[in-house]
């Protein structure tokens, strides 16, 4: 793997024929994230399973922390891992840090994301339809061992990188 990463990436896990495992990535994640909680830290049990398991679909589907890849992230969830809606929302709101979260939420920059990402929706169907199975919501734990390569190549997973196509600080 070279050692220089494109302008537009945060981090190697982002790389689709990334060598590096999904601890790995999740490791290199929590570094470049130094804002985000590590799900190993977290008392609350329930915000700590459901933080690990969203953090684990960022470093699958390869999107950071930005807003853009937030909204991102969210829909590649929705339509490419095997969780209902209505779980992972709900799932979400019993977390500590929701309030915070849904604060954010209503702030107008947000919205404003939320709208630009809407544009991702064909692209991110296109995508997640193209799986050959749905990433799993709460990972075996023989994942964590295993390179993203192989795990996107098994998967059926093509990481695309939102922030190319719509320019903005994100």
């Amino acid at each position: 793997m070279s050692n220089i990463l494109p302008t537009y990436l945060r981090g190697y896990y982002q790389i689709q024929d990334s060598p590096m495992t999904l601890q790995e990535g999740l490791n290199e994640y929590y570094k470049i994230n130094p804002h985000l909680d590590n799900p190993v830290d977290i008392k609350n049990p329930i915000s700590a399973l459901y933080f690990r398991n969203h953090d684990a679909c960022h470093v699958f589907f390869g999107t950071h922390t930005g807003n853009l890849n937030e909204a991102v992230n969210d829909f590649l969830t929705i339509w490419g891992v095997d969780i209902v809606f209505k779980t992972y929302i709900t799932g979400f709101l019993r977390t500590k840090e929701s309030k915070s979260v849904l604060k954010q939420f209503l702030k107008w920059k947000m919205f404003l994301t939320i709208f630009r990402a809407l544009k991702f929706i064909p692209t991110i169907r296109r995508h997640t339809n193209a799986m050959t199975k749905k990433w799993s919501w709460t990972p075996n734990k023989e994942y964590y061992n295993r390179s993203l390569n192989q795990l996107r190549l098994e998967f059926g997973y093509k990481v695309f990188y939102p922030q190319i196509i719509h320019k903005i600080d994100d």
